[in-house]
């Protein structure tokens, strides 16, 4: 597993958590673009800055910022998170408000959300401040207070509507596939936003879980493309 300083972050911290090039972090650190500063000549970055930071622009970057897989033999994040229990093929909200209440309903029934009235109100507030929509009609919701109302082990409660739903898309697009992230930590938080951001970057694994029709093919879609990315050559 990528081990990381619990607050302050090296640009090399920063590329492993987040499946980015070392020279995309600091192109991105210079231009004033990711939030950092320099200590004694060398980039240093606060977790929750980059967690709030990757939500907002980690589905914009261009595919030669991304590495084409993490370290052979890299934990198999999304296998320890999703479940069939948390996901829902179709959603049946047809709403902005209602998608995020029924991705917190699909998170509670995992036993391990201790406020789901705060994550609702938290998450909404979120996506008040600014969407997270991302390119190519998915979004992954959260709340800026990681580590807050989840306990134990990280949640993905996920899920694909069948018809798109204005979420937000800078571009107007509607978004279909959500993805509601919870975590312990900023620096699991960082973990995973990387993660599914490299495994969303595929329009092969988009084309599947838009394919599928239960919710244990979307996450055996989703699991299957996490096994193949992290594979040991």
């Amino acid at each position: 597993m990528i081990r990381m300083p619990r607050t302050v972050l090296s640009m090399a911290d920063v590329a492993s958590a987040l499946g980015l090039d070392v020279r995309a972090v600091e192109r991105l650190a210079q231009s004033g673009d990711l939030p950092g500063r320099k200590v004694e000549g060398a980039w240093r970055f606060r977790s929750a800055e980059v967690a709030d930071w990757a939500g907002r622009h980690l589905g914009f970057l261009r595919g030669r910022d991304l590495k084409r897989r993490p370290a052979p033999g890299a934990e198999l994040l999304v296998h320890l998170a999703l479940d069939e229990e948390t996901v829902a093929v179709p959603l049946a909200a047809t709403t902005r408000r209602s998608i995020l209440s029924q991705l917190v309903e699909l998170a509670d029934r995992s036993g391990r959300i201790t406020d789901a009235r705060g994550l609702l109100d938290a998450v909404v507030e979120r996506e008040k401040q600014q969407s997270t929509a991302l390119p190519g009609g998915i979004a992954i919701p959260h709340c800026s207070q990681v580590g807050t109302y989840v306990q134990e082990r990280p949640i993905l409660a996920a899920g694909r509507a069948d018809h798109g739903i204005p979420f937000g898309d800078p571009a107007g697009r509607l978004t279909d596939l959500f993805f509601l992230l919870c975590c312990t930590s900023y620096r699991q938080h960082l973990l995973y936003l990387g993660r599914l951001s490299r495994l969303l970057s595929d329009a092969a694994v988009l084309d599947k879980l838009r394919a599928v029709d239960t919710a244990r093919k979307f996450v055996g879609a989703l699991c299957e493309a996490e096994e193949a990315l992290c594979a040991v050559d």
